[in-house]
C-alpha cells in the first residue's frame, strides 16, 4: 500500500538532504570568502602606509601580523573541505 510513495519518500529526501548540505557549503564559502577580502584590504592599506612613510606603532604590526597568521591557518587544507571556524550547531527544519 504504501511502497510506491516510500520510494519517492527516499528520492526526495536523499536530494533534499543533498541541496540543503550544498546550500551550507556555498554559504561558508562565501563567508569565508568576504573574511579574507576583508583582510586583504586590511594588509593593502598597511602596505600603502608603509610606502608613504608613515609611522606604525608595535601594537598595530602585531595586530595585521596576527591577521595573516590568522589567514594561513584558517585556508581549507583541500578543495571541499569545510571552512575552519567558529562551529556552531546547525539546525534543520522539517516543514
Amino acid at each position: 500500500m504504501y511502497k510506491p510513495f516510500l520510494y519517492q519518500y527516499a528520492v526526495w529526501a536523499t536530494f533534499g538532504s543533498a541541496a540543503i548540505h550544498l546550500l551550507w557549503t556555498k554559504n561558508e564559502y562565501r563567508e569565508y570568502k568576504e573574511k579574507m577580502d576583508l583582510k586583504i584590504l586590511k594588509l593593502e592599506e598597511l602596505i600603502e602606509r608603509l610606502k608613504r612613510g608613515e609611522n606604525i606603532d608595535d601594537a598595530e604590526r602585531s595586530q595585521k601580523s596576527n591577521i595573516v597568521r590568522q589567514t594561513i591557518t584558517t585556508q581549507p587544507k583541500a578543495k571541499f573541505t569545510h571552512i575552519q571556524k567558529e562551529e556552531k550547531p546547525k539546525t534543520i527544519v522539517w516543514l
